[in-house]
């Protein structure tokens, strides 16, 4: 989560630089997967990066763009991101910062996230964990319900019930 923080200040900084053309719109949007994977990995690890590390892996995102595989809003999501880290100060960087002042549109903050959830599932490894369940299940499960549990409710229960008032117990 390193990344996700040091991220999410740049962009705070940076202020919200929508991709309106030029900076990170440019970028290829036909770039590997390795390539795309090994630009966003490559963000600097520091609490507090230098502006030339910062400086440098924009440079790596925007050399490396996205795959062709990615949808719209999650390139714009990129472009977003880039975009606003380009222009950010790292020397005004807060300490702490909440995901809605750093993105403060809301279809931003959208897009920044399926960004985020589409570099998750095509770049992370998820340690072996499965990515495909089966569609049957096991057919050795009883289909019927039980039968022979009594259907009636036994009766010898009183009708009136006290309220709990003490006039009502005094009877």
């Amino acid at each position: 989560m390193r990344i996700a923080r040091m991220l999410a200040g740049l962009v705070l900084v940076g202020g919200m630089a929508t991709a309106c053309g030029g900076g990170s719109s440019d970028a290829p949007d036909d770039a590997s997967t390795d390539d795309f994977c090994e630009a966003f990995e490559s963000a600097p690890t520091d609490d507090k990066p230098s502006q030339d590390d910062v400086d440098e892996w924009v440079d790596k995102m925007k050399d490396a763009g996205t795959p062709d595989d990615i949808g719209d809003d999650e390139r714009h999501g990129f472009e977003v991101l880039v975009d606003a880290i380009d222009d950010a100060d790292v020397d005004d960087i807060e300490d702490t910062t909440s995901f809605e002042d750093v993105v403060e549109d809301d279809d931003d903050r959208a897009d920044v996230t399926k960004f985020f959830a589409y570099y998750g599932k095509t770049c992370v490894d998820l340690g072996g964990l499965p990515t495909e369940f089966p569609s049957e299940f096991p057919s050795d499960f009883p289909t019927e319900t039980p039968s022979g549990f009594p259907t009636e409710l036994p009766s010898g229960f009183p009708t009136e019930m006290p309220s709990g008032f003490p006039t009502d117990m005094e009877s």
